[in-house]
């Protein structure tokens, strides 16, 4: 996910809106020429099911720079 898309707390934490959408004056420029307007952040904040991907995202990126951290239940094995 692209960092960009996400709004940053005064804590620094991460957080995924429900949407985006084109201001209502801008919607025609906007078909005009496709991406070429700014978004607002619309709708709940975190939306709980986008941000759980995110997350969820995130630790797998971490597993797979640091697979030696990853422990399972009740094992006394690593991954490797």
């Amino acid at each position: 996910m692209n960092v960009k898309i996400l709004i940053k707390t005064e804590d620094g934490l991460r957080l995924v809106p429900e949407l985006y959408a084109v201001s209502g004056e801008k919607v025609k420029e906007e078909y005009k020429s496709p991406g070429s307007q700014l978004r607002v952040p619309l709708g709940r904040c975190p939306f709980m099911w986008a941000q759980s991907l995110y997350i969820l995202g995130k630790l797998l990126q971490e597993v797979r720079r640091n697979p030696e951290h990853l422990r399972f239940p009740n094992s006394n094995s690593n991954l490797n």
